[in-house]
């Protein structure tokens, strides 16, 4: 099942929910893909899956609509029951019946999205949270929001899509198909045979890949922003290079004839141009649609600009240690693994240059040595493990007497052994770039 038809299933489960539950039809259903914001709701409850086209369903509601769900679901009965156990002129408790509407909202919604797309994990039941305490982020990517309305309230919904790759078990961009003048799968070179560009599109459409977008910025710089490409059908003439993103939805993007495109193969960054041949959307239920690019096919692929595209120096120190390969041996005959701390002093999507001190065993960390590479990022991003290939090692004079030696790492993307590492790196990388290009607009410096 593609991404939209899935989108179109949860909408119509989550449609269905609120119907049975409060008794009106939907009026209006917006959707709209997000990243890098945050959700607060007077009752939430989180849901999240292991297997299948969904992972994560965040559901959020106002008290006055849940209270109509549980006025509407209750028998009178258990209503006068709940009113009797009050004392006499008291109101009844409208934060208990609201509370009880939520947790009957969440069951139906549960059965719903398992009748719509007949996932057993589906099955599993939704958490209730504290609202003051439950910070709903949309920080990973592929996260869709959901706005039902009714003439009683409305109803939000946090949906997080997995992967083509996710899904099959795979890790994340995995290029199956092949490339006729390749000359090894992480060579740096042009692709402009026709055939191999083809390839590596139908790629991207039929499983639907996370790519992202370089934008002009208004100031002579550029910003980056996340899309997915959508594997919609067009009639007999295959199928066509459709983008959605959460900058469609805003006027923050300036989008010209052409846009640029980057995205990774076999752990490197490739990029190709494209010219823009619409602007359009695509339906998902009821009132819903999402903003669509339908881009133009390219004529060449080639290597993304590799580090200095993304490059970042953190505004904030950021440490980390380093583990090698090189195992040594302790006086009493233990072995372990070389551990190192580090400062970085670069951060890029795929590589980054970090310093240690130059009275470290070096020999652990020559030319193509594969490492581990922890970052203690700043929150919410925490602590992020990834496997890195040394590709360079520079000693400096950190001061008179005292040598630093740093190290160029590029990381390894089918060798992670966290699935999100890479993907927290990048956002990191991203937030801290619209933070430095916020301050230059705020200074004026252009």
């Amino acid at each position: 099942m593609m991404l939209v038809d899935t989108l179109k299933a949860v909408v119509r489960a989550a449609c269905r929910s609120v119907e049975m539950g409060c008794g009106c039809e939907a009026e209006t259903v917006q959707i709209t893909q997000v990243e890098n914001c945050g959700f607060s709701f007077p009752l939430v409850a989180a849901a999240h899956y292991l297997q299948g086209p969904v992972r994560r369903v965040v559901l959020g509601s106002d008290l006055d609509f849940a209270r109509e769900i549980g006025a509407q679901q209750f028998e009178d009965e258990a209503r006068e029951k709940v009113i009797s156990d009050k004392q006499d002129g008291d109101e009844p408790d409208s934060l208990a019946e609201a509370q009880r509407g939520f947790r009957i909202l969440c069951e139906a919604l549960r059965d719903d999205l398992y009748a719509a797309l007949r996932e057993s994990d589906l099955r599993r039941e939704f958490t209730i949270h504290d609202s003051e305490r439950f910070q709903v982020q949309a920080k990973i990517e592929r996260q869709f929001h959901i706005i039902i309305s009714t003439e009683k309230g409305k109803l939000d919904l946090l949906v997080r899509m997995a992967t083509h790759n996710e899904i099959a078990g795979r890790p994340h961009n995995t290029f199956d198909g092949p490339v006729t003048n390749s000359k090894s799968p992480l060579a740096s070179y042009t692709i402009d045979f026709s055939e191999d560009v083809r390839n590596i599109i139908n790629h991207l459409v039929t499983h639907e890949e996370d790519v992202y977008l370089r934008l002009p910025a208004g100031d002579g710089r550029h910003k980056v922003y996340h899309a997915t490409v959508l594997g919609i059908t067009k009639g007999r003439e295959g199928r066509d290079l459709s983008l959605t993103s959460s900058c469609l939805s805003t006027n923050e993007a300036r989008i010209g004839q052409d846009i640029s495109v980057l995205f990774f193969r076999h752990g490197r960054l490739m990029q190709f141009q494209s010219l823009i041949q619409a602007h359009s959307r695509v339906f998902v239920g009821k009132s819903a649609h999402l903003p669509l690019l339908q881009l133009g096919a390219p004529t060449k692929i080639t290597p993304g600009q590799r580090r200095d595209a993304f490059r970042i120096v953190p505004d904030t120190e950021v440490t980390g240690t380093i583990r090698s390969s090189l195992v040594l041996k302790s006086p009493g005959g233990t072995e372990k693994r070389q551990v190192v701390p580090f400062v970085v002093r670069d951060l890029s999507f795929t590589g980054a240059r970090v310093e240690i001190q130059s009275d470290t065993l070096l020999s652990g960390f020559r030319w193509g040595r594969e490492i581990e590479c922890i970052f203690d990022l700043p929150e919410p991003h925490g602590t992020v493990e990834v496997i890195a290939i040394v590709h360079r090692l520079d000693l400096y004079p950190k001061k008179r007497t005292v040598k630093c030696a740093q190290l160029g790492v590029e990381f390894i993307r089918e060798r992670q052994k966290a699935p999100h590492g890479l993907e927290i790196i990048r956002r990191y990388v991203l937030d801290q770039e619209r933070l430095t290009l916020k301050r230059r607009t705020e200074l004026g410096i252009h």
